[in-house]
């Protein structure tokens, strides 16, 4: 199944679920490459205002998390988002 749907960095809890008004943050990025029986997750994850990339033994700096998601979920099947409500 190919679909590209966009995830804002912060969404709007109460719009989307009809619920009191919260805050969410992003705070990690769950990457997975290869199908549905075999693959290698990898991650996106924040400390502080900062972003890395994590895959396995591999940290690198991430300068800009917008532009790093619309390039990485280009290319991969599956994905999950964490949010920490403010």
């Amino acid at each position: 199944m190919d679909l590209h749907v966009t995830f804002p960095a912060a969404p709007s809890a109460a719009a989307a679920l009809e619920i009191t008004a919260a805050s969410y943050s992003l705070v990690a990025v769950g990457i997975k490459f290869g199908g549905a029986g075999s693959g290698h997750w990898t991650g996106a994850v924040r400390h502080g205002a900062s972003w890395s990339y994590c895959d396995d033994d591999t940290v690198t700096p991430i300068p800009s998390i917008a532009a790093w998601l619309g390039e990485e979920l280009a290319l991969t099947r599956g994905t999950m988002f964490y949010y920490e409500r403010m």
